[in-house]
């Protein structure tokens, strides 16, 4: 997305409901590669569905805060093995936003 923001924002749009939407992606983006039976589905889930967490995340919080939130994770776990609770923990310690809503509908608990 960012890609098309950049470099070609008037298909930004067009690419985001074409690539992401257009598969209906659904279900927690936690789950492991195991839990699926195919590819398509582990991607509809993991991929899609993890770009609109980002997505969401960058819309509620706006651009400053989510890109201030991302660089502070890439400095604090560079050569380190991170979990999805450290990246949940960073974005809502940078972007002061409760993340409550979005880990029940993203994540399994």
């Amino acid at each position: 997305m960012l890609f098309y923001e950049a470099l070609s924002p008037e298909l930004a749009d067009w690419w985001w409901s074409f690539r992401v939407e257009n598969y209906h992606p659904d279900g927690e983006i936690n789950r492991s590669i195991y839990d699926f039976s195919n590819f398509l589905n582990y991607r509809n889930t993991i991929y899609l569905r993890g770009a609109q967490f980002f997505h969401t995340v960058r819309q509620a919080s706006g651009d400053s805060a989510f890109f201030s939130a991302l660089q502070t994770y890439a400095k604090q776990y560079t050569g380190k093995i991170a979990s999805g609770q450290d990246l949940l923990e960073v974005l809502e310690q940078t972007t002061r936003d409760d993340f409550s809503a979005l880990k029940a509908e993203y994540f399994q608990p």
